[in-house]
């Protein structure tokens, strides 16, 4: 991530975030190119979140997952009209086959990049690097 000793907190041990996020809360500052950058709260949410949730959340940093949040560009503009930094989630170890680059053809012929399903994430697939 951005910072090496981050420790990530529940919302059970950080009540002010609803239940789907994750809060980083050992996060300071980093330096960006020659500029230092101060670093307040960082969530993380994978799922269940929408821009009335992201809006309302104290935190600048907001990691999540595009597909899940449907954010439209005029969502993203005002997030960051009110100081928040969008990152967006992607694995790049597994493509999943409930993405929006997914191709239904993939199942019969898949990419030469996609190897054997996840047994244990039906719809994973491992990626060949």
């Amino acid at each position: 991530m951005i910072a090496g000793h981050t420790r990530v907190e529940t919302a059970k041990a950080a009540s002010e975030f609803p239940a789907p996020w994750m809060r980083f809360t050992s996060l300071s500052s980093y330096v960006l190119g020659c500029r230092q950058v101060e670093l307040r709260p960082a969530v993380y949410s994978y799922q269940g979140v929408d821009f009335e949730d992201l809006s309302q959340v104290n935190a600048t940093i907001l990691i999540v997952d595009p597909d899940d949040s449907g954010l439209s560009r005029e969502e993203i503009t005002g997030l960051q009209e009110q100081g928040k930094a969008l990152i967006a989630y992607l694995s790049i170890g597994q493509a999943e086959s409930c993405r929006s680059y997914w191709r239904e053809g993939w199942k019969l012929n898949p990419p030469h990049c996609l190897d054997a399903e996840d047994p244990e994430w039906p719809g994973n697939y491992w990626v060949r690097f």
